[in-house]
């Protein structure tokens, strides 16, 4: 019967640990949750001793929001230099292809702000995982441990 006993002790799965602290309790960890229907874990995280629930964004979205705006910025930056530099170049009686520039440098400066804007939620992201990133090692913790 121990063996049999141990054998199912043995095999039975380990415990579940996680990187995030919850910042209600302070005493919890942040376990994903995954909605019905859905077949992967999520960014949905819930507390598995106050049940506190929040979104923490992903890794992988943080950093492809970082450098998608990074690019985006560094494109549409060019293209303002450019047309810029070619509006310099043209008289004041070309007034269609002043009007074309003008309107081409703003574009670009209209893009400019959106990718700041991406730029802004993927720090604000980035500084929302990081007050759930625990500081110490994973070590796996039971539901019935109160520290």
């Amino acid at each position: 019967m121990q063996v049999n006993q141990r054998y199912i002790i043995e095999q039975a799965p380990p415990l579940k640990t996680s990187q995030y602290k919850c910042t209600q309790c302070l005493s919890g960890q942040m376990m994903p949750v995954t909605e019905e229907g859905e077949s992967d874990y999520t960014e949905y995280y819930a507390c598995n001793q106050c049940v506190h629930r929040d979104t923490i964004p992903t890794l992988v979205i943080i950093i492809s929001q970082m450098l998608s705006s990074l690019v985006g910025v560094s494109v549409c930056l060019h293209l303002a230099i450019d047309h810029s530099s070619q509006l310099s170049t043209l008289s004041a009686q070309d007034g269609t292809l002043v009007a074309q520039q003008s309107l081409l440098i703003l574009m670009s400066c209209l893009f400019i702000a959106g990718f700041l804007y991406v730029m802004y939620q993927s720090v604000k992201g980035a500084l929302h995982r990081h007050q759930y990133a625990r500081s110490i090692p994973n070590q796996p913790v039971s539901a019935d441990e109160s520290s």
